[in-house]
């Protein structure tokens, strides 16, 4: 009776503890495939932003090419002009930019004079009349005409 009784508490024990492991393994494997769903999202996530910049690549490619497009067509419209138009009109589409930027220059250089002469007309110090000439706005003109004459252009005729 006693080994009826001891076969049945080790039987039902002994199938009970299958159950036990199964309930402590699932602990870890859910544990472990949580870690894979987030590994797997961190990858999604990191694909994503590669197809994004990629295609924000791609945009800025499909761009310059249309700029360097209408760039190069707008050259052979300005060159029939001009064949058609004989070296006057070359010649006048050449000198409009420079001359207006010289006009506009010549403006400047008149304002900034007439200034001065009504400043040194009211203090009377030429010294500080022309320690106050030179601002940050004059810098910034003179600086943005340099750039685009001798910075600017070297780059579009250099190609890039």
């Amino acid at each position: 009776m006693i080994l009826t009784l001891l076969s049945a508490i080790f039987g039902g024990a002994l199938r009970v503890i299958p159950a036990i492991l199964s309930y402590l393994g699932q602990g870890q494997q859910n544990a472990h495939e949580l870690a894979m769903q987030d590994k797997q999202l961190q990858f999604l996530q990191v694909q994503g932003k590669l197809k994004t910049d990629e295609l924000s690549m791609q945009n800025r490619v499909t761009m310059q090419v249309s700029e360097n497009q209408s760039i190069v067509s707008l050259n052979q419209v300005q060159a029939a002009e001009s064949a058609e138009g004989g070296w006057i009109v070359a010649a006048i589409n050449a000198l409009v930019r420079p001359t207006i930027t010289y006009f506009m220059f010549a403006m400047w250089g008149i304002h900034r004079l007439a200034l001065m002469m009504y400043a040194y007309k009211i203090t009377g110090d030429s010294v500080q009349v022309l320690m106050n000439a030179w601002n940050a706005d004059d810098a910034a003109m003179l600086s943005m005409i340099a750039s685009f004459y001798f910075v600017g252009r070297v780059l579009d005729k250099a190609g890039t």
